[in-house]
């Protein structure tokens, strides 16, 4: 039986910048690329019909790049320890990688799977590369707690340097003539990706049906070279950040914002692109956080809610102070508030 490596895809929907994919690949004879409809992965647990198109639209795209070159990705339905250990034992599969998330809800999936794979001996490969900075290191730096200021975050990144450069994205011809093919495992039906109609979501107006982001890699690169170009022009005429005097958050010519959470264009690329064009044509007194402000923000968000597992509600959650506006049952505060009154409560 060939050594048989399994890819699982869950936010990382892109080939370029996926180190976790090129390590699976270069360890084994059979590479196999998956994704599991587990109803929670990708935001499918309270996602609507405009985001799940999307997602769907994302795997189609791996999908198709996959098949140009005979490469079979596969889809499952179930809970993503209960699937994989199914597949170690039907296809006798001797690693697993995926991109490491950074977000702390999913870290109980992933414990329930990695500690699945000790149990079967099987390797788990698991890579950095949602994030600029790997978010135990930025921990470590910081006492082991996350950053309470965007300013603190870029202090650390400071101590730590530039994020590491992108990854090339596998060859897929090599994978193709080189590797164990898996026709003999690909079901067509089994295995195909689902459309809008399976999951009984239906557009809320006629609006939604009108597709203003496209989902997928594809998109997502040639979205980025637009965007590039645009700040190209901007570093030119002398200006930084042209979407604070100009902004375009529904032309799709120039936002990323979607393909960036699905993980369709890595931030890594999309960083080192930005850095680069500036350092090139910016003629100004240069600041290189400048043209990579809003991706620091992002950063900061996601190293906050690294091992906060409450980070999206405010009861239980250390960032956020609840206010009693129902006070001693008299809504004091909350009047108040309604009544535009200050209200200093310390």
């Amino acid at each position: 039986m060939p050594k048989t490596g399994i890819h699982w895809f869950r936010h990382g929907l892109r080939l370029h910048d996926n180190p976790a994919l090129v390590a699976c690949q270069d360890e084994v004879e059979r590479f196999i690329p998956i994704f599991i409809f587990d109803g929670k992965s990708a935001g499918t647990e309270t996602c609507g019909y405009v985001r799940l198109r999307f997602l769907l639209q994302s795997l189609q795209d791996l999908e198709s790049q996959f098949k140009e070159h005979g490469i079979n990705f596969m889809c499952f339905h179930g809970e993503p320890h209960t699937v994989l250990e199914n597949l170690i034992k039907e296809w006798e599969v001797r690693v697993i990688s995926f991109e490491k998330d950074s977000e702390s809800i999913w870290r109980q999936r992933d414990n329930l799977v990695k500690e699945m794979c000790a149990r079967h001996n099987v390797q788990v490969i698991e890579c950095v590369s949602n994030t600029l900075y790997d978010p135990e290191e930025v921990f470590s730096l910081n006492n082991n707690q996350p950053p309470n200021t965007c300013e603190e975050l870029r202090k650390s990144c400071y101590k730590i340097g530039d994020p590491e450069q992108p990854v090339p994205k596998p060859d897929l011809k090599f994978i193709a003539t080189h590797l164990v093919s898996t026709d003999n495992l690909y079901d067509p039906v089994k295995h195909k990706i689902p459309d809008l109609e399976f999951f009984d979501i239906k557009p809320e107006n006629e609006k939604q049906k009108e597709c203003l982001f496209v989902g997928g890699e594809t998109k997502a690169l040639d979205l980025c070279k637009i965007r590039i170009q645009y700040e190209k022009e901007s570093f030119k005429s002398g200006k930084l950040n042209p979407n604070l005097s100009k902004p375009v958050l529904f032309t799709k010519e120039v936002s990323l914002s979607p393909y960036l959470r699905f993980g369709c264009l890595s931030v890594r690329k999309f960083y080192w692109d930005l850095k680069k064009v500036y350092v090139k044509n910016f003629n100004g007194v240069k600041n290189l956080y400048c043209p990579v402000e809003q991706l620091f923000w992002r950063e900061y968000f996601y190293q906050l809610s690294y091992k906060n597992e409450k980070f999206a509600q405010v009861d239980g959650n250390p960032m956020c102070f609840k206010i009693p506006w129902d006070y001693h049952g008299k809504q004091d505060l909350f009047l108040k508030w309604e009544t535009v009154k200050k209200i200093f409560y310390l």
